[in-house]
């Protein structure tokens, strides 16, 4: 094998580049691919892109933004040796901002390891931002399978933004299957609005006292007349807001891990996300949809509102392999959708689901509707609504508000969808933005901006899959509480969902709020925080001499005890978005305690 300084075949500042990086790895790794910018390509049509070369520098000019990301692309050579199964795969590279790019000077690029053909499938990603000066950045992935010679490529989508950019020092290696990839270097972020002292906190806060609680008033009586100087102990027991996670393991299972699942899910959130996928290795399997709906009974027995993902993802890749072989039979193949959809949805139908995720994706995955056309959308919306009349029905998608907000390309491509699927009277009853976010993460005054843009559509917004996938703990944290204030201050929004909490399941190691032996990660301490500290409301207040109470409290189900005394009373009431007073009588049965609470007028929300 050629060692690393010989296979770069650099020298200067690249000769210091390596043996900073070399420095920095737990092992010494072997080439991989072509190393040095020598081994990248630029693809992409001549009015989006074009490149020049010096020296040891790439130089990319992005003219104007293209239909999608990666209408253009950077692209190193494809490995030439083959990875095995549980290899570190590791690229760095260095990368800077000429000319253009967003308002504060960066520049933008989103990098898959990917094959190097359809279906286009990865072991990783990143994405960041980078300014004037040179930013040195890391991936690195465990292979989750053997990976051939020719089978892997590392892929930078740079077509988001007019810009201009210069790569130097690429370098793509193996370190083998021991490797810790705790120590592992990876890349520090930031983002504008991080600073404890942004402005943007208190703008926030004031939005989510307006847009989050209520007036609770509480009026205590005997025979008619008020009772002064009662004390009433106010107790939030459940957030009328939906703070969710996916539930991707079975927590009726009999292993340590469904146990702390069984644990963990209802002490931190109130909803969860089920899965329902229609694929070979989801509902088509017997036992996966055990799985299944022994999640849909524990949800149930634990009171926990679900939401099921997803009805049809609307390509042959996320569906199962017998619809390829009528892909030539386009109104077979759009029977079956159909009507697989109907049966599914029958047998579904006593789930109290309260959102569904009828399509996912559909700017990306066109296969059915290349084929069939799009009339199916209102076919599946039209069954969701009939099996579950009282649920919202969401169109779900990504990369809308991820990527630093600079996806104004697919952010329009989606609006365009939400538009005909309106046009068409498609029943969508709400829009899902997934929110996996890699390093290039959205200041949270740019959220609030793009879901103003959304205001055309008077639909709610929900976060459907958030996590960050990134080795930056700190920053992680950060973000968890800067999105999740941000997100839950505007009241175009309806709920923020975990896409998972557990390393071992999580579809992104880096993303979880646990590590693989339980371990907490500070961004599960900031979500506890701020969704039971934070915003939950406790409170001791007592009547004033009219008999009443009130305070303003934040939505959701409570528990109020009574005391006057030695005795108590605890009755359950609802503060919502417009709330009667709650009254109530209180009577002695001689000569002990009281004999019952009643509420004059319920707490009812509207």
């Amino acid at each position: 094998m050629l060692s690393l300084t010989l296979a770069l075949t650099l020298a200067g500042s690249a000769q210091d580049f390596a043996s900073e990086v070399q420095a920095l790895l737990p092992a010494k790794g072997t080439p991989i691919m072509p190393q040095g910018v020598s081994g990248l390509t630029v693809d992409g049509p001549p009015e989006v892109v074009s490149h020049t070369r010096e020296g040891q520098t790439l130089r990319v000019t992005v003219k104007k933004p293209g239909e999608n990301p990666w209408s253009a692309q950077v692209q190193s050579g494809a490995n030439t040796t083959p990875i095995r199964q549980g290899d570190m795969v590791f690229m760095a590279f260095e990368v800077r901002t000429i000319s253009g790019g967003r308002e504060t000077g960066e520049g933008l690029l989103s990098m898959f390891a990917q094959r190097p053909a359809p279906p286009w499938d990865n072991i990783g990603f990143l994405n960041g931002s980078f300014g004037r000066t040179w930013r040195r950045m890391y991936f690195s992935a465990k292979a989750p399978q053997e990976i051939a010679a020719g089978g892997l490529q590392f892929t930078f989508h740079i077509a988001q933004q007019p810009q201009v950019f210069e790569f130097r020092n690429f370098m793509a290696l193996n370190l083998g299957t021991r490797v810790d990839p705790a120590k592992m270097p990876f890349n520090r972020i930031t983002y504008d609005g991080q600073e404890a002292s942004a402005p943007w906190r208190a703008k926030a806060a004031k939005m989510i006292d307006e847009n989050r609680k209520s007036e609770l008033w509480v009026s205590v009586r005997r025979a008619g007349k008020a009772v002064p100087n009662v004390e009433l102990d106010i107790k939030l027991l459940r957030h009328e807001y939906p703070f969710g996670t996916f539930l991707d393991h079975d927590p009726t299972g009999s292993d340590a891990d469904a146990a702390k699942y069984r644990e963990l899910v209802p002490e931190l959130f109130n909803h969860v996300t089920v899965p329902i996928y229609w694929a070979d290795w989801g509902w088509e399997s017997p036992d996966t949809r055990k799985s299944y709906f022994n999640r849909f009974g524990w949800a149930r027995e634990q009171g926990l509102p679900m939401k099921a993902h997803n009805l049809v993802w609307p390509s042959f890749k996320w569906s199962p392999t017998r619809l390829g072989k009528i892909k030539d039979e386009p109104e077979l193949l759009r029977s079956t959708i159909v009507e697989e959809a109907r049966d599914r949805a029958k047998l579904l139908s006593d789930q109290p689901f309260v959102n569904v995720d009828v399509l996912n994706e559909l700017r990306t995955e066109t296969d059915f509707a290349n084929i069939v056309g799009r009339s199916f959308y209102k076919d599946l919306f039209d069954i969701s609504r009939e099996a579950w009349q009282g649920a919202h029905l969401v169109y779900n998608d990504y990369d809308i508000f991820e990527g630093g907000g600079l996806t104004e390309t697919t952010r329009a491509q989606h609006k365009e969808i939400v538009r005909q699927l309106q046009r068409e009277k498609v029943g969508v009853t709400m829009l899902g933005w997934q929110g996996h976010f890699g390093e290039s993460l959205t200041p949270p005054e740019q959220v609030w901006k793009l879901l103003d843009e959304y205001a055309e559509f008077g639909l709610p917004i929900e976060i459907t899959e958030f996590d960050v996938d990134t080795r930056d703990e700190q920053a992680q944290a950060d973000y968890t509480r800067d999105l999740l204030t941000a997100w839950f201050a505007h009241p175009r929004t309806f709920g923020f969902t975990m896409w998972g909490f557990h390393e071992k399941y999580h579809w992104r190691p880096n993303g979880a709020m646990f590590r693989a032996d339980w371990t907490p990660k500070p961004n599960l301490a900031v979500w506890k925080h701020l969704t039971q500290e934070v915003w939950a409301t406790r409170a001791k207040v007592k009547t004033n001499a009219d008999g009443s109470a009130n305070l303003r409290a934040f939505r959701g189900t409570y528990e109020i005890t009574i005391r006057n005394g030695n005795e108590t009373k605890t009755v359950r009431t609802t503060v919502g978005f417009k709330t009667r007073p709650l009254q109530i009588d209180i009577f002695y049965r001689a000569p002990g305690p009281w004999a019952r609470a009643k509420r004059g007028t319920p707490g009812k929300s509207w």
